[in-house]
């Protein structure tokens, strides 16, 4: 009955036995008079529950950070060596001890072993590079993956796991093919094509793989990382028609001359276009609908006064809800009053006297030092910093023509991330500019910005409707940035 299922769940719970022996179970069977594969079935339904519980986190597939924790204390405490090769499964005992402290499912731990078993050797620099060192001889006798005896071979050389040397090969196989901006519109464009020729989400779904292959030949990307960029194009293109809607009974709001977004009102809208409250509150932040009035400037200047006149983020999140104001417009105020500079001379002299006694970079607790007696954001002062470390040098008509030349010559524009840093490393020996500086002009040259005609401002009008897409079109079409 209930009153003894009740009474054996306390039991369990109070002895954490999830995972009783076989003597255990006949036991609590002959104890409470129920049957064996009874109790077996409450038993399966207590660990769903155990599991899926907000304190114990939900039983995905891959085991939380603090199960992994758990599971490395418990290699460092019960096992002699280290080493992979001779790390020891853990005994039945042993096994349930760690299912009822760490509250995983047996497969979840079973994966979860697995992996701390093969990641307990560091990955070094010289087994990354032996590692690359052999996929490029592999490369170069134009094969596509390592063999089983190469793969032993590195495994007794560099002591690390098969799981660790294959995560090596994936890292560096994304960095010979990386998504550039090129392949990243080409993608969007692509995939704007393919749904307009499948207007139901059932017919996208069922050609996707097909898609996916023509794509991988096209752009020469993986499965995962086309998949990755078609996720975020979709999810843009939801999040800009949500967008719209949010502006336009904000923007309907400001004109009948509120200057808050009453709680009623805001409730009524969500509950009837399903659009969460954090939404609303994320694009009220970034954009500035709702006027600055003194009342509340009063506010903003009071409750920076309570907090030495520097807000961190979340107060600003919460007076942006409060006042249903921007933080850029929360800023504002900041920046107007008198203590309270961007970077003064006052402040700044401050950084400058630490930096000329030390030339380095700060310590933690340097750092919030320095945050303290400039009264200055932490974000300002490591500005302020790197801005001593590299002071802009100045700019010449030769540098600017070497940049260009260079750009025009390498085509800099879809080069890999490592080689294009080389380029910029070569450009700022020739220059003597920062990497800063270099980096930005290689991007102005990249994609200059066309001369404005009055025919192609009426073709922006005529054909610009806010889509990426059409923006593309607007961009081709006009040669402009």
């Amino acid at each position: 009955n209930s009153e003894s299922h009740l009474a054996l769940y306390n039991l369990i719970i109070a002895k954490n036995l999830y995972y009783p022996t076989h003597d255990e179970k006949q036991k609590l069977a002959s104890d409470f008079g129920i049957e064996q594969s009874d109790l077996n079935a409450l038993l399966v339904q207590w660990r769903k529950t155990r599991r899926n519980s907000p304190q114990r986190g939900t039983s995905s597939s891959v085991a939380p950070g603090k199960s992994v924790h758990i599971l490395r204390q418990w290699i460092h405490e019960n096992q002699d060596s280290v080493s992979t090769s001779e790390l020891k499964a853990p005994s039945s005992d042993a096994f349930r001890q760690l299912l009822c402290l760490t509250g995983l499912s047996v497969s979840q731990l079973r994966k979860c072993l697995a992996y701390v078993f093969h990641t307990q050797q560091k990955v070094s620099l010289d087994a990354r590079k032996a590692v690359t060192h052999a996929l490029q001889k592999t490369h170069e006798q134009g094969l596509t993956s390592l063999s089983e005896e190469i793969l032993t071979q590195l495994m007794r050389e560099t002591g690390l796991s098969r799981l660790q040397i294959r995560g090596i090969i994936r890292s560096y196989k994304q960095s010979m093919h990386p998504v550039t901006r090129k392949k990243f519109h080409t993608l969007k464009k692509e995939w704007a094509l393919y749904c307009e020729s499948r207007s139901s989400f059932e017919e996208q779904q069922r050609d996707f793989s097909s898609f996916v292959k023509q794509m991988k030949t096209l752009l020469h990307l993986s499965t995962k990382q086309i998949k990755r960029i078609t996720q975020r194009i979709r999810r843009a293109s939801e999040e800009y028609v949500l967008r719209k809607s949010v502006r336009e009974f904000i923007q309907e709001k400001v004109v009948h001359g509120e200057t808050h977004l009453s709680e009623p009102n805001l409730q009524l809208f969500c509950e009837n276009t399903l659009i969460k409250e954090d939404f609303i509150w994320r694009i009220i932040r970034r954009e500035s609908f709702f006027p600055l009035t003194s009342e509340k400037k009063n506010i903003i200047v009071r409750t920076a006064r309570q907090h030495d006149n520097i807000l961190s983020r979340p107060q600003m999140r919460i007076l942006s809800r409060r006042l249903c104001l921007s933080t850029k417009q929360i800023r504002y105020v900041l920046s107007t009053l008198p203590d309270r500079q961007l970077c003064s001379p006052s402040n700044g002299a401050v950084i400058r006297e630490w930096f000329a006694q030390h030339q380095r970079t700060p310590s933690r607790k340097e750092f919030s030092n320095l945050v303290a007696e400039s009264h200055l954001s932490p974000r300002r002062v490591s500005d302020a910093l790197y801005r001593l470390r590299n002071p802009p040098r100045e700019i010449t008509a030769d540098s600017l023509n070497s940049i260009q030349a260079h750009v025009k010559n390498h085509g800099t524009c879809d080069l890999p991330r490592s080689i294009r840093s080389k380029h910029i490393d070569h450009l700022v020996a020739e220059t003597k500019l920062t990497r800063k500086q270099v980096s930005h002009f290689m991007a102005k040259y990249e994609d200059p910005p066309g001369k404005i005609t009055p025919e192609k401002q009426q073709f922006v009008v005529d054909h610009y409707s806010g889509t990426n897409e059409s923006l593309i079109k607007c961009k081709v079409h006009t040669q402009l940035s």
